[in-house]
């Protein structure tokens, strides 16, 4: 994971960034931008998981807490391999979240959508988009 600063008229942010490095080719990569005056209440790093997939643990009120995740997932045309192991991979971080915290999964999914393509399955996992 990287990080970077940036600053806004009044108020400044950090860019938490996971890719590959500039000596690998550049496919894909994920992060979050966040504002400086909210980083203090992470209570861990951010993780990245890898090229495609960022996660952090937000506290909320009442010690509860939200796990986000910056997904960019492989195209139709990409390796099976590859759109299996992004799809296992995420399926494993969503298992490990603690029951009682909240999960939001933001990012680019690359799905397609329209009349005929109205039914997606992945494995035992059934996702219905409706146009």
């Amino acid at each position: 994971m990287r990080k970077a600063a940036f600053k806004e008229h009044g108020a400044s942010y950090t860019l938490y960034w996971s890719g590959k490095p500039k000596i690998k080719s550049r496919l894909s990569g994920v992060g979050f931008m966040i504002k400086n005056s909210m980083a203090f209440k992470l209570e861990n790093l951010l993780t990245g998981h890898s090229g495609r997939i960022i996660s952090l643990r937000f506290p909320l009120h009442n010690k509860k807490h939200v796990v986000l995740s910056s997904v960019y997932a492989p195209t139709l045309q990409a390796d099976p391999v590859e759109k299996d192991k992004f799809y296992m991979d995420q399926l494993c971080l969503t298992q490990k979240v603690p029951a009682d915290d909240k999960i939001i999964i933001l990012g680019d999914f690359n799905a397609r959508v329209g009349m005929l393509n109205l039914f997606y399955f992945l494995k035992d996992y059934h996702i219905m988009i409706i146009p």
